[in-house]
């Protein structure tokens, strides 16, 4: 995507991807129940096939969007690595800070598939049913969000200014959903929350433009490998400390969320001191998905 797309362009197409995610996140729940109510193994074997279409559509059909010239000359074994990856971030000046940011907020959303349903269903004794349903508006939310509002949002205030307003929505909506005793509370927060979905496409947008067209793969990468150390640091966080909560803090459920908000008020202040539109590193080509 980076390499087929001007880096003006970028926040808005990484917004397009987290469309992309948010009807995953609705079809995805729904598909697997549809499926698991006919047999127990058969949502994996969708899985399964879903992905070798996946790769047989990336190997026979997708074109390769690096052209020739900006193609590293060899492969190094060293950097095919989630250690080697990392490398990329300190080696160029203010990507290690956006890295960091990244790094808070991966953790941060976390809580989310830890502990979110935990909370809600112990607070307002909901039912399967509406927390399906619950799911689906967000998703549907997330997706509105990331199509229309994405865009927009960029051209009017840019990148910086909407990783601020994601980050900050973000953390507003923790603090209500983490406080909320009661649903009217989690419903007035999750619009705001949703709002963060602006935060993720103006940071890879200005990720992007810190390294060079033939480091776009490599710098996404990295973003995974991230992810990945995220995904390992939050469930040692969020589920215990909402199980001490609930046995040291009976009247502070929420206080995963809480620990979610100290998260990002971290990465909010790195955004603000760091987070600043650097000149690009390198055209982007403007080369054509059907070339």
């Amino acid at each position: 995507m980076a390499d087929i797309t001007p880096p003006a362009d970028r926040a808005k197409r990484f917004g397009l991807l987290g469309a992309m995610f948010g009807i995953g996140f609705i079809l995805g729940p729904v598909s697997g129940g549809l499926l698991g109510a006919i047999d127990v193994h058969l949502p994996f074997f969708a899985a399964g096939a879903m992905s070798l279409l996946n790769l047989l559509y990336g190997w026979f059909v997708l074109p390769e969007s690096l052209p020739p010239e900006r193609r590293m000359p060899a492969m190094d074994w060293a950097r095919a690595n989630p250690v080697g990856s990392l490398s990329l971030l300190a080696s160029h000046r203010g990507l290690l800070p956006l890295a960091a940011i990244t790094f808070l907020n991966q953790i941060a959303t976390q809580v989310l598939p830890n502990v979110f349903v935990l909370l809600v269903t112990l607070r307002y004794h909901w039912s399967l049913a509406f927390l399906g349903l619950t799911f689906f508006v967000v998703g549907v939310v997330q997706i509105a969000v990331q199509a229309l509002v994405v865009g927009p949002v960029v051209r009017r205030i840019g990148e910086r200014g909407a990783l601020i307003l994601g980050l900050s929505a973000v953390i507003v909506g923790f603090t209500l959903f983490g406080l909320a005793t009661r649903p009217i509370g989690f419903f007035v927060a999750m619009p705001i929350f949703e709002v963060g979905g602006v935060a993720f496409a103006g940071l890879q947008g200005l990720m992007s433009r810190a390294v060079s067209g033939a480091e776009q793969g490599r710098l996404q990468g990295a973003g995974q490998s991230i992810g990945g150390i995220a995904a390992i640091v939050g469930p040692a966080i969020f589920p215990l400390s909402f199980a001490w909560a609930l046995r040291h803090l009976p009247s502070l459920p929420g206080l995963p969320l809480l620990i979610s908000v100290g998260l990002l008020a971290t990465a909010l202040a790195l955004a603000i001191r760091f987070a600043r539109p650097g000149p690009t590193a390198a055209p982007a080509p403007q080369a054509s998905l059907t070339a």
